[in-house]
């Protein structure tokens, strides 16, 4: 049954116009629940590494044309971040990801490879957005104070 009433929002809070009688949340905010939904879904290798196309991100050698041995990479580390959601990590071979080591990759680097990662996991949250972006900042202030030097890859 259509009905045209206003409701508030129970996630933002916001006033919205209902189309139906029991409508307890507004449009954007279903997409930004079922966005979040999806980045609480577990993860496997397998999964990121078909994300990847069974590639190393970083110098595009598969098992199968160069046999290398791939591994799952954290972005940005797993000790500075507590991060284990798909968008903070990527396949890898077993060569790059010992060269990346701990020093880091540069802040382009590390933004184009995220970026990659939305888009091929089709969409972030905004609260997940917020939480990158906050991050990087932090990030990269305090490598910039360490005068640490980057590696590209």
């Amino acid at each position: 049954m259509k009905i045209n009433d206003t409701g508030i929002c129970e996630i933002c809070g916001k006033e919205f116009t209902a189309t139906y009688s029991r409508q307890r949340v507004h449009k954007e905010c279903i997409k930004e629940r079922e966005l979040r939904k999806k980045e609480r879904i577990e993860y496997s290798k397998f999964t990121i590494f078909q994300r990847d196309d069974f590639k190393c991100v970083y110098c595009g050698r598969s098992p199968i044309e160069n046999g290398v041995m791939l591994v799952l990479d954290h972005i940005i580390s797993y000790a500075d971040t507590k991060d284990n959601s798909i968008y903070n990590l990527i396949t890898c071979c077993y060569e790059c990801n010992i060269a990346k080591g701990a020093w880091g990759l540069s802040k382009e680097v590390y933004e184009r490879i995220i970026q990659r990662n939305i888009k091929k996991n089709k969409g972030i949250s905004m609260k997940k957005q917020i939480e990158l972006n906050d991050f990087f900042d932090k990030w990269f202030g305090y490598q910039k104070e360490k005068n640490v030097e980057w590696k590209d890859i």
